[in-house]
């Protein structure tokens, strides 16, 4: 366990680069009053470092491990309680993740959720679409897609951080339509 703490300290903190468009997306969610949020399984000596290391550590308004919640992101009310702790409904918090019980889980406490395109969870790409909201797989087209004076909450997990290419997109569309009701 203390070898694989180890590595996963280096990766983090000396390797992992963010997927292409990532830093602009929330630069400009930011700038337009989007509260940023990170809700991941990563610990935080893991997370902290890699988000500050990357510059973007500063653009969320919360970084949370699920060790700040005492349970998992396969347990619905991590995702109640997050939004919560946010002073938001449920209901009005955009959800971002690659892992389908992620998605899974926070669909069914009542978050919008928008898949992403990893690498890792290739395989799994129709099982996230059919139980997400939208479907992304580049955020430079996925930044495009938003309405300038959308408000709502986003809560992002760390799948932003793995180096992918991404293809462009051919569901950023079904976002823009719940987004824009």
């Amino acid at each position: 366990l203390a070898r694989m703490q180890a590595y996963a300290y280096e990766e983090y903190a000396h390797r992992i680069p963010l997927k292409k468009g990532v830093r602009e997306a929330l630069e400009q969610l930011k700038a337009r009053g989007a509260s940023l949020n990170i809700l991941t399984a990563s610990p935080h000596a893991t997370l902290d470092v890699c988000l500050k290391r990357l510059g973007i550590f500063e653009l969320f308004d919360n970084v949370w491990s699920c060790e700040d919640f005492g349970t998992t992101k396969a347990d619905p009310d991590i995702y109640k309680m997050a939004a919560e702790r946010i002073g938001a409904s449920v209901c009005d918090v955009v959800f971002r993740d690659d892992n389908y019980n992620a998605d899974l889980t926070a669909k069914r406490a009542g978050m919008k959720v928008i898949g992403v395109y990893d690498e890792s969870s290739a395989e799994y790409e129709q099982q996230i679409r059919s139980i997400t909201d939208a479907y992304i797989s580049d955020f430079t087209a996925y930044i495009k897609s938003l309405k300038p004076d959308m408000s709502v909450y986003y809560n992002y997990s760390t799948s932003m951080l793995p180096a992918d290419e991404f293809t462009s997109s051919e569901v950023i569309n079904k976002y823009q339509d719940f987004a824009s009701g």
